[in-house]
């Protein structure tokens, strides 16, 4: 419907949702709110489609929730070209972290079918190799995963050449239980190392703790919902720098995605205790 404004003469189409006031006779703030408004009538019903879709037919939500993650993820296109990012795009994101049951060849590009063969690859990572796959491409009967590993301290980004049913030349590797388990490492070492006190978390206890050892502070990374760890701030530079060896990301992804076989972690050099 075709509306005038009264004040200033502009014309204007109310359009899909009935828009009877004046956007030339109104300020900034208020178009803003406008459309914040605009915004969270399509976001509401969308998020009730979303969550009824997830109760009825969750296997097609996550396929559709796959697709629209690999929409909007540009690194993939970045690192390893428009190829990978429309796979991604087109079969959902695989990403993942995975262990090779195979020795397979890694090139820095995409080979045609016809040159595999004279082909000589980058690397050839050895099975038990741990890799994160970025995105798969397709190429006639080949299969190429985008690979993130480490060899030595240097990340590199490949194209790991695999069989057509890729899922049987990898397994998948829980990285979140490899944390799980630096993280247990850390508070073993922390203990065994320096002075520190449980108290029970949260209430009166930890409060009356905090109150009568103000040089003592909270462990980071130690214990849980039921049990805080403190430690004499005196040992805090230190204890940092373990809670990095530790429990760094990019250590851990460093060790577990690491080619080269005599590859050992730096050792822990922590300074002489007073």
């Amino acid at each position: 419907m075709e509306y005038t404004c009264r004040n200033c003469g502009h014309s204007w189409n109310s359009g899909f949702f009935n828009n009877k006031v004046c956007r030339k006779c109104r300020g900034i703030p208020s178009q803003v709110w406008d459309l914040v408004k605009v915004v969270l009538r399509l976001a509401i019903p969308l998020a009730m489609v979303a969550l009824i879709m997830n109760w009825v037919f969750p296997k097609a939500f996550r396929s559709v929730s796959a697709t629209l993650v690999a929409a909007v993820d540009s690194r993939t296109f970045y690192a390893y070209g428009p190829e990978a990012y429309t796979e991604s795009v087109l079969k959902g994101q695989v990403k993942g972290y995975y262990t090779l049951t195979q020795s397979r060849p890694a090139f820095a590009e995409i080979v045609d079918s016809a040159a595999i063969v004279k082909a000589k690859p980058g690397l050839v990572l050895a099975r038990g190799q741990t890799f994160r796959l970025q995105a798969l491409s397709r190429h006639g009967g080949d299969v190429w995963g985008a690979a993130e590993f480490y060899q030595g301290d240097t990340v590199k980004r490949m194209f790991v050449l695999l069989p057509r049913s890729w899922e049987q030349s990898v397994d998948p590797y829980d990285m979140a239980k490899t944390v799980a388990a630096y993280r247990s490492r850390y508070a073993d070492f922390v203990r065994k190392r320096f002075q520190v006190t449980a108290v029970a978390a949260g209430g009166a206890a930890e409060k009356k703790f905090s109150e009568e050892h103000p040089d003592y502070f909270p462990v980071p990374d130690m214990g849980d919902s039921k049990t805080k760890y403190f430690a004499p701030k005196a040992s805090q530079g230190a204890i940092d720098q373990v809670n990095a060896y530790f429990l760094d990301q990019l250590n851990i992804k460093r060790i577990v995605l690491q080619s080269e076989p005599d590859y050992k972690q730096p050792e822990l050099k922590l300074p002489e205790e007073k």
